[in-house]
This record gives structure tokens, C-alpha cells and sequence, in this order.
């Protein structure tokens, strides 16, 4: 029975790669325009989703779904596969492309050199790939953190803080492993939360808790998760859950008794 499921598998995941390679067909031969574009593309990451333990093709299909992207200008949107690709592959032959391609697209479409330059620096650092800058990335965000807060204003400058958050994001994607990695993290989602970008906050702290579920703050990832979401996004019942999981991880923390007040008024 076992053999029966995994000749299935098999057999659906080289369908799944015809079905891509039929599709590259009729875009070389000029047939398709662009929703035959957007149905590769499409096919590209779901072949990634279905099947991400196939690093012969995954990482390839991530770039080449970023490059579809690029060619109908959807700029932003090319982003996420890229990211997706140096999350999952980073020892792939496509992982240093995916760097390149990405501060291109923030260098040149995006306008936004800052974040181009720091992703060079992380090519640099983990693929040896040329940078103009001698500063590291972890030099460029402690430098962009010191900004963000402008003690004699007594402000945020939301434009840096976003710009701190969309770098961590990238620097915990390229060098997750990384000492570093832990605190920067959770710092870009204590920002997030300070200027009420509270989805992009949530998402950080659930990034913190696959990245680094034993990290120094994973407890208090867990938890500020859970407020963030019951508290800021009302979504009570994932809330509710997170709660249950910290109490349950966590019992003897700090913070369990206020876990435990803000799990009992859910259930009232």
C-alpha cells in the first residue's frame, strides 16, 4: 500500500512538471500572452508548495516565477518568491541570483536604495558577491534602529521604522543563522507594533517562533503574538490558542499570569 502512494506522489509530481514544461512551450513559441505568463507563474509556485523537498526544481521554479512577475512589472509583487527561495534553498544555485535580482528590483523599479545596498551587503557576507559598502548588514541596521527614534522629537520617523522592518524581514530570510538573527527580529516586531503596523507585527512573531522557537524572546514572541492578535486584529480565537500554547509551553514565566487573566476573559 505504502509503494501504491508513493508511485502516486511520484507519478502526480512529474505531471506537475509537465504540465510546467507545456506551459514553457507555448510561451517560447509567442503563443502566450500574459495570462499564460500568470498561469506559469502560478503553476511555478504551486510545483514549489506541493513539492518543496525537491530542491532540483523548487528553487529554480521560485526564480523563474519571480522573473514572469518582473516582466509584467509586477515589481513588489516578484519580491515574495524571491524571499521564499533564499528562506528555503539558500545553498541552491539560484539563492546568489535570487540576492541579485532582488536588490536590483529595490534599486532600480522600487527606488529604494537604501534596502538595495543593504541586500548587496548580505550577498556579500553569505555569498561573496561585490558591495559598494564596507558596513555589514548587522552595521546598517543597528545604524537605521538608532534612527528610527528621535529622542528630541520625541518620534517615530515611520518611513525609517518601515524601512528597519522590511530589512529585518530580509536579514533573518539570508542569515537566519546568524547570532544576530533572534534580536533582530523581534526588535523589527516591537517597531512594527510601535507604529500600529500590526499585521506586519504578527507576521514577524510568527517568523520568530518557526525561526528561532528556542531563542532568547521566544517566550515572549509567543506571547506578544497572541496580544498582538486578540487584542490589536480581534481575532480572538487564534489568540485564544497562542495562549493556550504559551501557558502550556511556559508555565512558570513572567508573563503567564497575564496569559492566564487575558485567556480567562476570552472565555467568559
Amino acid at each position: 500500500m505504502l509503494l501504491i502512494l508513493l508511485w502516486a506522489c511520484h507519478a502526480e509530481q512529474k505531471q506537475a512538471r509537465a504540465d510546467i514544461e507545456e506551459q514553457e512551450a507555448l510561451l517560447a513559441s509567442a503563443k502566450g500572452g500574459g495570462p499564460a505568463l500568470d498561469a506559469l507563474s502560478q503553476h511555478y509556485q504551486a510545483y514549489a508548495a506541493a513539492y518543496p523537498e525537491d530542491e532540483a526544481h523548487a528553487p529554480a521554479y521560485l526564480y523563474r516565477a519571480a522573473g514572469l512577475m518582473f516582466r509584467q512589472e509586477a515589481y513588489s509583487e516578484c519580491l515574495a518568491p524571491l524571499r521564499q527561495l533564499l528562506q528555503r534553498y539558500p545553498g541552491s544555485s539560484a539563492a546568489p541570483k535570487a540576492l541579485e535580482m532582488a536588490a536590483s528590483v529595490y534599486a532600480v523599479e522600487l527606488r529604494d536604495s537604501a534596502t538595495a545596498v543593504f541586500l548587496q551587503a548580505c550577498g556579500q557576507k553569505v555569498y561573496g558577491l561585490e558591495a559598494p559598502m564596507a558596513e555589514s548588514p548587522e552595521e546598517q541596521l543597528l545604524e537605521l534602529k538608532g534612527k528610527v527614534f528621535d529622542d528630541s522629537l520625541m518620534q517615530v520617523d515611520f518611513r525609517l521604522a518601515d524601512r528597519y522592518i522590511r530589512q529585518a524581514g530580509w536579514y533573518t530570510a539570508i542569515c537566519k543563522d546568524e547570532d544576530d538573527g533572534p534580536g533582530i527580529l523581534f526588535s523589527a516586531a516591537e517597531i512594527a507594533r510601535s507604529v500600529r503596523a500590526y499585521e506586519k507585527a504578527a507576521a514577524l512573531l510568527q517568523d520568530y517562533a518557526a525561526l528561532y522557537p528556542e531563542g532568547p524572546a521566544a517566550a515572549q514572541a509567543l506571547f506578544l503574538q497572541a496580544f498582538t492578535l486578540g487584542n490589536d486584529l480581534n481575532r480572538k480565537d487564534t489568540a485564544h490558542a497562542l495562549y493556550q500554547a504559551f501557558l502550556k509551553r511556559y508555565p512558570g514565566h513572567e508573563l503567564a499570569a497575564s496569559a492566564a487573566v487575558l485567556l480567562e476573559e476570552r472565555e467568559r
